[in-house]
């Protein structure tokens, strides 16, 4: 009897959680203050999400959302739109540049040409570029020229070229082995620089 008391009792409270799903992630964002923190945990309230708590200490935001509801590369797009740079999305110039001064971190861009013919080398080279520091990669097929946004106190250029380089593309700077370029699909085989 006191078994079914309980299940009773506890059924209202079971049937409110039956229906949510719990989803968890943490992601790089830049900001160095207080009213950063604010503003990034702010942006990142988009619709499901249940709680945002972002860390000055290791720039690491922790959400709580429901991934039914929530679309995460909208959250990026929100921070971004505030100013602070994601992992996945450079906060627009003009954004950055009118945050306090306080609220400036450290941002450095860089470009530099790395060779490839397709969707497919896009997707590679980027990847490639996301060593420890580089908060975006984007890769111009028609340029040949990739585009970092990195900390300058954390991200080893160098390392990137080696990476890169290791996924069978060639930088301004470094060779891919011939092997691994030959093994790369026919699409993504390019004009090789001598």
């Amino acid at each position: 009897m006191k078994a079914l008391t309980f299940v009773l009792l506890m059924f209202p409270f079971l049937s409110i959680y039956a229906g949510e799903t719990n989803g968890r992630t943490e992601f790089k964002v830049y900001g160095s203050c207080g009213m950063c923190k604010s503003r990034i945990e702010n942006a990142a309230m988009t619709e499901g999400v249940r709680s945002a708590d972002w860390s000055m200490e290791n720039n690491i935001l922790t959400l709580n959302y429901d991934p039914e509801i929530t679309d995460l590369s909208t959250v990026h797009e929100k921070i971004a739109e505030s100013g602070h740079d994601t992992e996945k999305v450079s906060a627009d110039d003009s954004v950055y540049n009118n945050l306090p001064a306080c609220c400036q971190y450290k941002r450095e861009m860089t470009s530099f040409k790395v060779y490839g013919s397709c969707g497919m080398c896009k997707s590679r080279i980027e990847k490639a570029a996301m060593t420890e520091g580089v908060r975006s990669a984007e890769w111009s097929m028609e340029k040949n020229l990739l585009t970092l946004n990195y900390d300058p106190e954390t991200t080893d250029l160098e390392t990137v070229h080696e990476k890169i380089a290791e996924a069978g593309h060639d930088t301004e700077k470094l060779s891919a082995d011939d092997s691994v370029y030959n093994s790369l699909p026919a699409c993504c085989h390019y004009e090789r620089k001598e």
